[in-house]
């Protein structure tokens, strides 16, 4: 009697002992599949950075393409309105002159 309770608590501890290295192993799993999710997780929060950051230079760069057109398109605008203004201000001289002649040889 006292050898089938010995008996009994020695399968009871091999059992408990096998049980305990089965969690260890799935443990050790679980730790393995959590460390590689994490590094996945830092590579693509690195990459989406690394995307962001070119997304806003080239946003930038064409930004200040835009500002470079407009400021051309502007330039342009004052020049062209420069040149009505001179234009005009060269016909009225010219009227003028022309006019001095008219009323000289009335």
């Amino acid at each position: 009697m006292l050898s089938d309770t010995i008996r009994t608590v020695k399968d009871a501890e091999e059992k408990a002992a096998a049980r305990v290295a089965e969690a260890r192993q799935a443990a050790k799993a679980d730790i393995a599949a959590a460390t590689a999710a994490a590094a996945d997780a830092e590579t693509a929060a690195i990459e989406a950075a690394h995307a962001a950051k070119a997304a806003a230079a080239k946003a930038a760069k064409e930004a200040g393409d835009r500002r470079v057109l407009d400021a051309r398109g502007m330039a342009k605008a004052t020049a062209d309105a420069a040149g009505e203004i001179t234009k005009k201000k060269a016909a009225d001289a010219v009227e003028e002159i022309l006019g001095g002649i008219r009323r000289q040889w009335q």
